[in-house]
């Protein structure tokens, strides 16, 4: 296909944006966003009851407690960004590869919290 060359030219640029390191802190972040929000939404609608904290593949659920310990999980995944995000900072701006690999591993933990938490609302 012969596509024109300002189109050519913008998904070229584009595509350059979505492998850069910035796009993938900002996805990181907004992926613990969205993880806060469904927490928060789902402790609201627990109130009082207790919730599932943890379930296991064999034995289903094995930890019970109160809707505002499901908060672990979002909370863990702004640690890690916290950490990744100074890790970043501190390396030179000519190691591409780690702050590559550092924002890449931030966000793909992210979104691993996301699906847990994902999962474990599906149980509650």
């Amino acid at each position: 296909m012969n596509f024109p060359q300002n189109f050519s030219r913008k998904l070229e640029v584009l595509t350059a944006y979505l492998q850069s390191t910035n796009f993938m802190w900002l996805a990181s972040l907004g992926v613990t966003i969205i993880t806060f929000i469904v927490t928060y939404y789902k402790a609201k609608t627990a109130g009082q009851s207790p919730v599932a904290l943890h379930y296991n593949v064999i034995i289903g659920v094995d930890v019970l407690g109160p809707g505002r310990n499901l908060f672990i999980v979002p909370v863990a995944a702004l640690v890690i960004f916290a950490i990744n995000f100074t890790l970043y900072k501190a390396v030179p701006k000519d190691a591409n590869l780690i702050g590559f690999l550092t924002a890449f591993t931030t966000l793909a933990a992210s979104l691993i919290l996301l699906v847990a938490m994902l999962f474990l609302l599906r149980v509650n």
